[in-house]
């Protein structure tokens, strides 16, 4: 039998969900208003919209929070993004995320164009290649030992990584010819378009965990030595 308190929970974690999705698409609105940029993502104008019924359907509704941080890859916030993405992992997400926040810390402000540059390269399919420029950006920066923390986290809980991104990435597949009662027809193609740039970026995540969880955390050295102090 289901409890009214557990419904209840539920839904006041499901509205507190949206509030970031909507506050992080408003920045992200703000941000290109200002730089005169043209995303291209129709799926932006209607996410409030989104939000709102993927709430209605039990099987995507724990994908909003994925969405607030596909919105923080977009707006080239590498370091907000898994953060995010690591956050609503049950159970030990606020354990993996611990390393990450200090390395992210230590590195200051020298890692803002790295951020930048992951975002583009985990929505184009070059989560691997950036693991290692993640990782040779530390070495470089003096932060091996921050670095190696992060190794070891990963390491230890790869697989509950991967087990939680890889359905993940199979819900926003999903979502890509989402056919709903409840959801107007107008804004089906925003959600088909708001789920392709979702898989893109889940995919991203998951080579990019999978290559850092396999880096050598005993003794790591650079694996690239033309990688430079800093990335425009």
């Amino acid at each position: 039998m289901i409890k009214l308190g557990n419904i209840l929970k539920e839904h006041t974690a499901l509205s507190v969900s949206q509030q970031k999705v909507n506050s992080n698409i408003n920045k992200l609105l703000q941000e290109q208003k200002q730089s005169k940029n043209n995303l291209n993502e129709n799926w932006i104008d209607n996410i409030q919209y989104i939000a709102d019924f993927a709430g209605l359907i039990p099987v995507y509704g724990d994908i909003i929070d994925a969405i607030n941080a596909i919105v923080y890859f977009i707006r080239g916030k590498f370091f907000e993004g898994v953060l995010s993405i690591i956050a609503i992992i049950p159970g030990v997400g606020s354990v993996i995320a611990l390393p990450f926040k200090v390395l992210f810390k230590t590195l200051g402000v020298a890692f803002n164009p790295v951020m930048k540059l992951g975002a583009k390269m985990l929505a184009t399919g070059q989560g691997k290649s950036f693991a290692k420029t993640f990782t040779d950006f530390c070495i470089k920066q003096g932060k091996t030992k921050e670095l190696k923390s992060v190794i070891d986290i990963v390491k230890t809980h790869n697989n509950t990584i991967l087990d939680f991104l890889k359905p993940l990435t199979s819900k926003f597949d999903a979502l890509h010819n989402i056919n709903h009662i409840l959801i107007p027809n107008f804004i089906e193609k925003s959600i088909q378009n708001m789920a392709k740039t979702g898989s893109k970026n889940t995919k991203g995540l998951i080579d990019f965990f999978t290559e850092l969880g396999s880096t050598p955390a005993v003794g790591i050295k650079s694996i690239s030595k033309d990688i430079p102090d800093h990335i425009n």
